[in-house]
């Protein structure tokens, strides 16, 4: 980054937040040239993200959190549910491969509070489980059971499959394939949008692929940091008399105001998501993401699942922005300078029109981006009809260029149907020169007799 610049905190904590820690302070001191009002607001950002890192992905200090709960061992039970294997862990649940024998024999993910935390920690846990229950999507796994008293839990579906980006590279899919699978999560994120739900951690890891009748189907999860801005149709979870908390059936109506006032749990100042797939917002503060907070991420997914890496992060994704304000006009690059020839042979072939869809999603600005997903799946479907994208310019060549791909077939027998006519118009006009050139002769002929 060069000195002579003025950059923003936001931008300047980009830069900074993917450096090693102990070279972050002595960057973010030399970028901010004596500013020390800029650099004291980057400190606070890269601290407030420390922070909430290390309570999200590492187990939590002693110090702000009770002791945890026993771990249950493997083999042993949980309600109804003999626990198989440890698939993964967060900041406060862990999430077991676990068998239901009883009323239906299937395999769930059971996902089990971790930490004896106070009452916030509680109530992230809960908010999860109720987000899940609001939602009934075929893209969306599905909440079957929750409950538990001394061990609080949730049962969902077991997805089996891989992360979306390690599916499309393991099956090879090509570039179309690859943007219709990430339409079925566009239709899943809009779905939960629409119930006033947003995710604000998509990335590859919480977008599960798994086969049915042969066909990809995209799974999303994971919606423990999901923020919810609106009241909300949740159904109320049944309490037994054990104290079991089920979603099986409808207990008393729980109305959606007492749902959403319970579970607003973000807070100003919060800093949650994964770097590289959240929105430059978000490292602001959790509590300014919107929808289109989950427009950029889905982005930055599109941009892993077409140039299998990373989205740029700091200074690569600063560059990014630069160009994508600087050179409108240019062939665009999905992605930053690579190291390999095989990256830029691959970048080289991708359709410029995905380039600009990226960079409309993954603008720095929000109003600069799609306004909501349907409008991002919108020009997903416009690339893959051969349309032209809302993304693009809108230059009379561009849109005239699609147009005729579009319509191959018929643009072709009208070329040959103009070609014909001009053919035979041609061949009358010669046919006619000739009449006329042997009609003088034949005159000329008859006057020298």
């Amino acid at each position: 980054m060069s000195e002579n610049k003025t950059y923003s905190p936001e931008e300047l904590f980009q830069a900074a937040v993917v450096l090693p820690d102990h070279v972050r302070v002595v960057e973010v001191e030399r970028l901010c040239n004596g500013n020390a009002e800029l650099r004291e607001e980057v400190l606070t950002l890269l601290s407030a993200y420390s922070r909430a890192s290390e309570l999200l992905e590492q187990p939590a200090s002693p110090l702000l959190l009770n002791p945890p709960f026993p771990l249950p061992a493997i083999g042993s039970r949980i309600a109804g549910y003999r626990l198989i294997r440890e698939i993964g862990k967060g900041g406060y649940g862990v999430v077991y491969e676990a068998m239901q024998d009883s009323p239906v024999r299937r395999t769930v993910a059971l996902k089990i509070l971790q930490w004896r935390g106070g009452r916030d920690l509680i109530a992230r846990f809960e908010q999860e489980r109720q987000t899940v229950a609001a939602l009934d999507h075929p893209n969306i796994a599905r909440l079957y059971e929750a409950g538990g008293v001394d061990t609080p839990y949730f049962a969902m579906e077991f997805v089996r499959g891989d992360c979306i980006t390690d599916y499309c590279t393991r099956c090879e899919l090509s570039v179309a394939r690859r943007v219709e699978l990430l339409m079925q999560v566009c239709s899943a994120v809009q779905y939960a949008h629409q119930r006033g739900i947003i995710h604000r951690d998509l990335k590859p890891a919480n977008i599960l692929v798994t086969e049915v009748d042969g066909r990809p189907l995209a799974k999303v999860i994971d919606f423990g940091i999901a923020k919810i801005v609106s009241d909300l149709p949740v159904p109320a979870l049944a309490v037994s008399p054990s104290g079991i908390q089920s979603s099986a059936g409808p207990a008393r109506n729980q109305s959606s105001g007492e749902v959403a006032s319970g579970l607003m749990l973000t807070k100003a100042g919060d800093l949650l998501g994964t770097p590289g797939y959240m929105s430059p917002e978000q490292t602001r503060s959790a509590g300014e993401a919107d929808t289109r907070s989950d427009v950029f991420s889905l982005g930055a997914v599109l941009f892993h699942l077409l140039s299998e890496h990373s989205p740029p992060q700091g200074q690569a994704r600063i560059e990014c922005e630069k160009a994508s304000r600087g050179h409108a006009g240019e062939r665009p690059q999905l992605s930053a300078p690579a190291d390999r020839e095989a990256d830029v042979a691959r970048r080289s072939t991708l359709p410029r029109e995905l380039d600009w869809i990226v960079r409309k999603a993954m603008s720095g600005k929000p109003d600069a981006r799609y306004a909501s997903v349907s409008e991002l799946a919108a020009d997903l479907a416009r690339y893959l009809a051969n349309k032209p994208v809302e993304a693009g310019p809108p230059s009379i060549a561009y849109r005239t260029r699609k147009f005729i791909r579009r319509n191959r077939v018929v643009v072709g027998a009208s070329g040959l149907a103009v070609l014909g006519y001009l053919a035979a118009s041609a061949a009358l006009t010669a046919l006619y020169v000739q009449s006329q050139v042997a009609g003088r002769t034949t005159r000329q002929s008859a006057e020298w007799f």
